[in-house]
């Protein structure tokens, strides 16, 4: 298969059904997860990715992989393939997915010189105002969406 026809699977397709996903993402947030009961020790680096079907996921690369994973930028668009699918966590969730994807020594990430305007550059998903009264004191979901 050439790569002009290459298929790219979409952030709303992953599951953890199977474990051959090729996804083309631009990473739209990350960050540093770091614990804060250990003298702000790294854990992470997470990643909000969005496809160009505006779907977000969750991405997230352990202390032990970081390093492997330096040259990633904000605002990129990228192809990965060979990473791990978990059930998305219940308490502070990052986007509403039902999955979110873990990096591994093993997982393929390549920048794209592709068209820029092919993937958003941000997507909110905002709650509307009266609703923000029953989400005070709960921890199921972190708002920090792109």
């Amino acid at each position: 298969m050439d790569k002009k026809n290459q298929r790219y699977n979409l952030l709303d397709e992953i599951n953890t059904e199977k474990d051959d996903w090729n996804i083309r993402v631009r990473v739209t947030r990350m960050w540093e997860v770091l614990n804060i009961k250990t003298n702000n020790e790294l854990m992470s680096v997470d990643l909000v990715l969005l496809d160009e079907k505006d779907n977000l996921i969750h991405a997230s690369i352990r202390k032990s992989f970081v390093n492997h994973f330096r040259d990633i930028q904000e605002g990129k668009i990228y192809r990965i393939k060979y990473f791990g699918v978990v059930e998305n966590k219940d308490a502070y969730r990052i986007v509403n997915h039902k999955y979110m994807i873990r990096f591994y020594a093993t997982t393929f990430v390549k920048l794209l010189e592709t068209n820029d305007e092919l993937i958003a550059k941000q997507k909110f998903e905002l709650v509307p105002f009266d609703e923000l009264k029953y989400l005070a004191d709960k921890n199921f979901r972190l708002y920090i969406y792109t």
